[in-house]
């Protein structure tokens, strides 16, 4: 009865009450206040990793995307729009018309309901994704969810705009604000772009430089002070301003570099911190008279550039303010877009972010989370990029203690967390001295690999990685040995070292890549066609794949002939490179802006081709006096299908190249015998030598090892052209 007496009770308090429950419940959901949320509260902390007491910033988006709207509204103007196109036409009313008025109710639709953000974001994505044949990430799960504010450090920095979309779209967030050069933001339309993300300026001294009035030589007498002749380092100058000079020979050939301490006229200023080319080193060291005598020949003095000192204050207080609001940040610490095999000094400045950040909010959960990418040639349309996702980390709480005590103790600090970053970042990047040892690294991966099948990316950039890291410590180890042993016996001749073995393995390396190039063959054409195939199934197989080329070009080539404008876009970024090499002192090619460039200006030319190519199927359907309806219908099929049919282009194109390249090995196989069993025989012989190194020293992990895929005959034993190897060669590609 007491059941019953409750529910008629609960009736009784009338609609008006329930829909006041029903309100107040949806006003406790909407605000969080669940029973996790008051848990959370007792904790003094929330699931989003920012402590209680700290206030969001109104001007930033909520850490879960949906900005307080939990559901779409105005689905009216959806139905309107359907109407339009349904109702419209019978009525006499144009169908372009119907259709014109159909997609402005569609268009105010997505302008209340989605942000504009998103909707750039998406554009860019889907631009990178027919740009990119592949777009592969290794430990996404890792990546901390939106609300939980992320610091992510990313290197190395291969391709200028492009980057920092390729990391969001690869981790799933769209809450990153990145760091991004004030430079770039001065043209307009990075601006609108840079400011609609988000993005956090930084002016970067590098960007002000500017060349200073006069020219200068270093002080005989006193080693800090640099004397102008006819300079104006009173208006030019201030302290913290760095001052490079560069003599056009002698000892001070080179550059040096010093920040200016105090300008006491002008033609005088006192140096500090000043660094040195290594040209310079005699020079200073042989005291002053030999000084004087040096400069006797140098009296017209060098010419100089002036780098400002500037105040990052503002840039770092934004960024405190975006990690408090349970945002993330992006940085790539390198300071620069460069075309290196290697990464750059990184910037101490992450660190500065993440301990001032936890320094000014105690109890906030800021994470540090390394990103590798990894361009396969991230310059050519239709490559690959590979993101690998570092574990995340937390700012050590002896560190933090260190970097409230100031002084040297935050030097200190910033020092050992640079060193943690480092680190973290050395395991998920390959760095290496220049690009011949990058290609023996990829050479090395392509030939020491385990089990069978094709090799995911994410293998092939972890086996790289791995042989790069093993590669630097056997470098540093012999140096310290052979100092050792230049030490105790100096002026004795050494045995062959383990660096002599490597720089071997690397000369049989560049000539067996040379030897694939001038045949215009890969390494896997030499596993799978060249060691196996014999000659009347090449021929076959060669007649069968050119008419299949022929067949491809055919059905390929109109598409092609309307996508010629495309080529403006190639154009313009071999411009754009040529210029960035010049203006740069780290580019080598000025590959990292040819894809920004040309994704681009394609992303603005494609659809003003497909508009154009659609008004001229119009024009040409009304004077070719098509009936109705296809006078109409011509221009809507195109409008519509097109894009289809050109992304239907972009993927056969991909396995007309395969086709292409697979012309190559066959004909090789037909038209050069000889010459095909030498290839295999070196390449066999590589790959025996590649495997001693990997085993003796240790290379790859004991569960990784190949097992015995290096056994066979010793090299020089294979002789008869009709057998095939037995060193694994059906498995190695």
């Amino acid at each position: 009865m007491s059941v019953i007496g409750s529910m008629v009770e609960r009736l009784s308090s009338g609609p008006r009450a329930f829909i006041a429950r029903v309100a107040s419940r949806r006003k406790l959901a909407v605000e969080g206040e669940t029973y996790e949320r008051l848990l959370e509260l007792k904790r003094g902390t929330s699931s989003s990793g920012v402590p209680d007491g700290v206030e969001r910033d109104p001007l930033l988006p909520s850490p879960t995307g949906v900005e307080g709207r939990g559901r779409y509204v105005h689905g009216w103007l959806l139905w309107l729009g359907i109407a339009s196109v349904a109702c419209l036409p019978p009525l006499g009313v144009p169908t372009l018309l119907a259709l014109a008025v159909a997609g402005l109710f569609v268009l105010c639709w997505i302008a209340t309901n989605i942000a504009l953000k998103s909707l750039v974001c998406s554009f860019i994505y889907l631009a990178l994704e027919i740009f990119f044949r592949e777009i592969g990430s290794r430990n996404t799960y890792k990546v901390p969810p939106e609300g939980q504010p992320c610091l992510f450090v990313c290197a190395p920095h291969a391709n200028q705009f492009l980057d920092p979309f390729v990391v969001m779209m690869a981790l799933g967030r769209q809450d990153i604000h990145f760091l991004t050069a004030a430079a770039s933001m001065r043209k307009w339309y990075v601006r609108y772009i840079a400011n609609l993300l988000g993005v956090i300026p930084v002016e970067r001294p590098q960007d002000g430089t500017v060349q200073g009035t006069g020219r200068v030589t270093p002080s005989p007498d006193d080693r800090s002070v640099l004397l102008g002749l006819g300079t104006r380092f009173r208006t030019e100058l201030k302290p913290g301003d760095t001052l490079s000079w560069a003599a056009e020979g002698g000892y001070t050939a080179g550059c040096t570099k010093g920040v200016v301490a105090e300008v006491l006229s002008d033609e005088a200023v006192r140096l500090k911190a000043m660094t040195r080319p290594p040209g310079q080193a005699g020079m200073w060291a042989g005291g002053a008279e030999m000084t004087r005598s040096v400069l006797s020949g140098m009296a017209e003095g060098d010419a100089f550039k002036i780098t400002p000192h500037i105040d990052q204050a503002s840039m770092f207080s934004a960024v405190t303010s975006v990690l408090a609001a349970g945002q993330s940040v992006g940085i790539f610490p390198e300071g620069g877009s460069h075309d290196r095999t290697s990464l750059l000094p990184l910037k101490a400045g992450m660190a500065v972010m993440a301990l001032g950040t936890m320094a000014a909010h105690p109890g906030l959960q800021l994470k540090l989370v390394p990103i590798g990418l990894h361009y396969f040639s991230g310059h050519k349309f239709r490559s690959r990029v590979f993101l690998d996702i570092g574990e995340p980390l937390d700012v050590p709480p002896e560190l933090l203690d260190l970097y409230r005590q100031d002084g040297e103790s935050k030097r200190r600090a910033t020092n050992a967390l640079m060193r943690v970053i480092e680190t973290a970042l050395a395991a998920v990047t390959v760095s290496a001295p220049d690009f011949d040892t990058l290609q023996f690294f990829w050479t090395l991966r392509r030939l020491i690999k385990t089990g069978s099948g094709v090799m995911s990316i994410s293998q092939q950039v972890e086996f790289a990685r791995r042989f790069a890291a093993a590669h630097e410590k056997l470098v540093a180890q012999e140096a310290a040995r052979e100092e050792q042993e230049e030490d105790a016996e100096a002026g004795k001749p050494h045995a062959s070292s383990q660096t002599d073995e490597v720089a071997r393995l690397k000369q049989m390396s560049a000539e067996y890549n040379a030897t694939l190039k001038s045949f215009g063959l890969r390494d896997y054409q030499v596993v799978r066609v060249m060691s196996h195939m014999g000659r009347g199934r090449a021929a076959s197989l060669l007649a069968l794949r050119t008419v299949m080329l022929v067949v491809f070009v055919v059905c390929i080539a109109p598409m092609a002939v309307l996508g010629l404008p495309l080529f403006i876009p190639r154009w313009y970024a071999t411009r754009r490179a040529r210029l960035a090499v010049a203006s740069s002192s780290v580019k080598l090619e000025g590959k990292d802006v040819l894809a920004t460039w040309k994704v681009l200006i394609a992303v603005v030319l494609i659809p003003l081709m497909w508009i154009g190519y659609t008004a001229t199927v119009c024009v040409f359907g009304a004077t070719w006096g098509l009936s109705s309806p296809w006078d109409y219908e011509a221009c809507l099929l195109f409008f519509f299908f097109s894009p289809f049919v050109f992304y239907g282009a972009v993927l056969a194109g991909d396995h007309m190249t395969l086709v292409v390249r697979s012309l190559a090995p066959l004909a090789t196989v037909i038209l050069y015998p000889d010459a095909r069993w030498a290839l295999v025989e070196q390449r066999r012989c590589l790959m025996q030598a590649m495997q001693a190194l990997v085993d003796e020293h240790g290379w790859l992990e004991p569960d990784s090892r190949l097992g015995d895929a290096a056994a066979g005959s010793a090299c020089g034993s294979f002789s008869h052209p009709g057998s095939v190897p037995s060193s694994g060669y059906a498995s190695s590609t």
